[in-house]
């Protein structure tokens, strides 16, 4: 095995940008639950867009990523394999879409401060004034999704270039896979 493979999938980034995976799993199902007391249509059902594209993508890097793990510490396969130097974290389709998909919640989180402006003034009555914070709530953690998707992205494409040995290049000129 490579002494430069070991070093990357377990360094202080790697760590990092799972815990973000993980952070952004709750995120979603947050907002989603969020999301379902007014059925979507406070975020013109963007909310729903950025929950179903953001499970899909998540669960993937965690499966993913956990089976490279397995790979990685000898559980699984035979004990000759070729260790990709990057994870699945670090390529560049993962880095393309945690950009995409955090454009996708930065969209829902505008349609939600259009709504909470536009229907803060009409009058709440009955048990909907009870539910007068949630699109705000929901307003909240979109943004903060949005951050941790940002930050995701940020954290792998740093990765990528220690990992590649490329700090002074741009992440789409980092070469092939190896």
């Amino acid at each position: 095995m490579d002494a430069e493979a070991i070093s990357a999938a377990t360094s202080r980034k790697e760590r990092q940008i799972q815990r973000l995976l993980w952070a952004s799993l709750a995120l979603t199902i947050i907002t989603f639950g969020l999301s379902m007391a007014f059925l979507g249509i406070m975020s013109f059902f963007i909310s729903w867009a950025g929950v179903g594209l953001s499970l899909i993508f998540i669960i993937t890097l965690l499966f993913v990523s956990a089976k490279e793990r397995r790979q990685r510490n000898g559980h699984h396969g035979a004990a000759n394999t070729v260790v990709a130097r990057l994870s699945c974290t670090q390529r560049k389709p993962s880095i393309f879409f945690a950009f995409f998909i955090a454009m996708v919640w930065a969209a829902a989180l505008g349609m939600l401060c259009y709504t909470v402006a536009f229907f803060d003034h009409f009058e709440w009555v009955g048990g909907w004034a009870k539910m007068r914070a949630v699109p705000a709530i929901e307003l909240t953690f979109c943004a903060a999704h949005v951050a941790v998707l940002v930050t995701y992205g940020v954290l792998c494409v740093k990765e990528r270039r220690r990992v590649l040995g490329a700090e002074h290049e741009k992440w789409y000129m980092l070469g092939q896979y190896r």
